[in-house]
């Protein structure tokens, strides 16, 4: 799963994070400031796709959205992104 900031941040730059979903599907992304994420379901692990148009074209509606407030816990669900043939 990686992790794309949207919003919230202030003049910080967009921040990212990557993590691997246990064998239930359950991850968790620690120490993100409040704020809307972009959430993508990768199977590989390549972020620099994040900063491909094309690819955030052709897959920026498979990504879930989460906003993150101090103190709480969210759930989305995700569909995977082949990555083969980009």
């Amino acid at each position: 799963m990686t992790l794309l900031q949207s919003s919230g941040g202030g003049s910080a730059p967009p921040a990212w994070q990557s993590v691997y979903a246990d064998e239930s599907g359950d991850f968790v992304f620690k120490g993100r400031a409040p704020g809307t994420y972009r959430l993508f379901a990768m199977e590989d692990t390549d972020t620099s796709l994040l900063f491909d148009s094309e690819f955030l074209r052709r897959n920026g509606g498979k990504a879930g959205e989460v906003t993150v407030k101090e103190g709480n816990t969210s759930s989305v669900t995700l569909t995977e992104i082949p990555i083969r043939g980009r």
